[in-house]
């Protein structure tokens, strides 16, 4: 798995730019957005009003002491997940696309079935490598509760939040533990939850709140949609929980998550129950009114279903507050295949959230991202997909999904976990288009 990259870019008054450098195990996007990058190729749709199913406030401080002073051990082991690998989807005829092709430059959001139009060329230079990190220290180690561990983080200026399936950590900048708790039992007050799983929690500067979603009874007819935000910038201290039933028939599984001024987004990936193949039905995007949980208020969740058969709809984390700013999603679609000119490529889905805060609209097809080196899911080697340096031991990436999304500047970065590589070099590009 790699970092997530962020790199400026300049907008070019007449053509679009790119910047390539070598990766082994994944693909780092930069997409500046501007009006003619999204021309809308669906129409935005309402969602599914959807009530929340449990609700409480708890302090983890309070959590941590009681744990300790009553030490409980969790036994629930994580939920065997169906294998999931998505189909390569065809990107619909006429569809706007973003082109990142791969010897050539093409026009902005030039419809598929359209030639493109090459731009003039541009020198290409080696991205810089990341700098050198100044000090480290250890995180949360795996508390072998649960497979895989799911390691996740966020950071703001005086905290850092660790969540490994099974607990919840929290330490301070130079690494001194501060509280952790059981992940059931952060969770236990919003009712009826055990096998808490694959939680994600970001750090929204423009409140000083901290967001975490996650997975509860996995598999089961009780499987739920976890929400929680923190009432300031401790994350020891106070937080807002929320409980959202999972469809009849489907458990959730795999929360993405991410913000904007108006909401906060979790994506899951919806599973047939007691299902062993071809088990992944949809996709569902829960889109909460942001200002509501911050006040602990109920409301109703917008649910929204994508049954194209793409997973894994990321959320951006926003760093942008305007309130007229989009909330981003980015997918796979196809990872390899041939454009409308006969040259291998790859694509990412782009969607985007809008509306007011109460009546939020979804457009999963805002625009397409076409990539000129393709990817492909091919099966493990050694037990595992991503080379390493100095060993024949691969890495298992075990799929190709997008596993995270920003918005910075008006651009957005992402990184994605490439398996099973067709060629040795992956390809690391930043886009700009004028409006």
């Amino acid at each position: 798995m790699c970092s997530l990259i962020c790199r400026s870019l300049q907008a070019a008054p007449k053509n679009c730019r790119r910047r390539e450098k070598t990766s082994k195990a994944c693909l780092l996007i930069g997409v500046l957005l501007g009006g003619s990058c999204l021309a809308l190729a669906q129409a935005a749709i309402k969602g599914t009003p959807t009530a929340f199913a449990g609700h409480a406030v708890v302090n983890v401080q309070e959590l941590a002491e009681q744990e300790k002073l009553h030490p409980s051990v969790s036994s629930h082991l994580a939920t065997p997940v169906p294998e999931m690998r998505q189909p390569d989807l065809q990107v619909p005829p006429g569809a706007p696309t973003i082109y990142l092709t791969k010897g050539r430059n093409a026009a902005a959001a030039t419809p598929s079935g359209s030639a493109s139009q090459p731009a003039s060329p541009q020198s290409s230079s080696l991205a810089p490598f990341s700098p050198v990190a100044r000090f480290s220290f250890a995180g949360t180690s795996d508390n072998s509760l649960r497979i895989p561990p799911s390691a996740q983080a966020a950071v703001n200026a005086t905290y850092l939040v660790e969540t490994v399936n099974g607990t919840f950590t929290v330490q301070n900048r130079t690494g001194g533990l501060l509280q952790t708790v059981l992940m059931d039992n952060f969770w236990a007050s919003v009712g009826g939850v055990t096998g808490v799983v694959n939680a994600r929690v970001v750090y929204d500067p423009y409140n000083s709140r901290w967001i975490m979603a996650a997975e509860g009874n996995g598999n089961t007819i009780n499987s739920v949609v976890l929400i929680g935000v923190s009432q300031n910038s401790n994350p020891t201290s106070t937080w807002n929980l929320f409980k959202v039933n999972s469809d009849a028939g489907s458990w959730a599984n795999f929360a993405s998550l991410g913000f904007n001024a108006n909401w906060i987004a979790v994506s899951m990936n919806m599973f047939q129950l007691n299902c062993t193949t071809n088990c992944f039905q949809q996709e569902n995007v829960y889109v909460f009114n942001k200002a509501l949980l911050y006040a602990n208020n109920l409301g109703t969740v917008s649910k929204f279903s994508d049954t194209s058969g793409a997973g894994t709809y990321v959320p951006a984390v926003t760093f942008d507050n305007s309130a007229s700013t989009p909330l981003y999603l980015l997918q796979k679609w196809n990872g390899n295949t041939i454009d409308i000119n006969g040259n291998p490529a790859g694509f990412l889905r782009i969607g985007s959230i809008t509306g007011t805060p109460t009546t939020p609209s979804l457009n999963f097809q805002a625009s397409f991202v076409e990539f000129g080196l393709p990817w492909a899911f091919t099966g493990g080697l050694n037990g595992g997909f991503a080379p390493q340096a100095s060993t024949t031991t691969r890495i298992d990436t075990d799929d190709d999904r997008t596993l995270s999304l920003s918005y910075r500047n008006g651009a957005l970065w992402g990184a994605q976990t490439n398996a099973g590589l067709r060629d040795s070099l992956n390809s690391s590009s930043g886009f700009s288009a004028n409006p």
